[in-house]
């Protein structure tokens, strides 16, 4: 009896041992990982997203060069006041911290938006202001004409002529 219980004391201390070293191995494994967790999270510098509005591609490159950031055009997009070519916003926004090497996309202006003029020629002046939509204030009786082809109260004439494109300052001028 006395062999048997040794026996199952020395196993009970075998398996005690073994799962001690396997707990340690577990614990060292995961003390490691944690430390080229940290290492990673404090090797990279940060940097900080600098306003890059207004400024060209051309200047954005030599920014990002300096600050050890990649950037992408990620669009561009019509604006009413940044003139073409200008940067409108970045992201990640400016002002930002992000970690050294990080994607910057960018996105360009296309200058202000210009509207396609329709067709406004043998229509009345309140059917051309409801086709205009939003836009009807750019639209500017000029002057009063006869003619053969038209009735009364109908739009003879326009400048600029129809599948042209407007400019923000331009009215579209008709004659009646």
């Amino acid at each position: 009896i006395e062999t048997s219980l040794e026996s199952f004391s020395k196993k009970k201390r075998q398996g005690v041992i073994k799962s001690i070293t396997f707990l340690s191995f577990i614990v060292t494994g995961m003390a490691f990982i944690y430390m080229l967790y940290m290492n990673y999270l404090t090797e990279i510098p940060s940097v900080v997203i600098p306003d890059l509005t207004q400024k060209t591609s051309d200047e954005a490159e030599q920014i990002f060069e300096k600050l050890d950031l990649d950037y992408d055009i990620g669009g561009e997009f019509f604006h009413p006041t940044i003139e073409k070519g200008l940067i409108i916003s970045t992201k990640p926004r400016a002002g930002r911290e992000v970690k050294a090497n990080r994607l910057v996309k960018v996105f360009i202006s296309k200058g202000e938006a210009q509207l396609l003029v329709p067709d406004l020629v043998g229509r009345t002046v309140e059917e051309s202001k409801k086709l205009l939509g939003e836009s009807h204030d750019l639209f500017v009786v000029g002057d009063q004409a006869y003619s053969k082809e038209y009735q009364s109260g109908y739009i003879i004439s326009q400048t600029p002529t129809s599948n042209s494109f407007l400019a923000a300052s331009q009215n579209i001028e008709v004659v009646i």
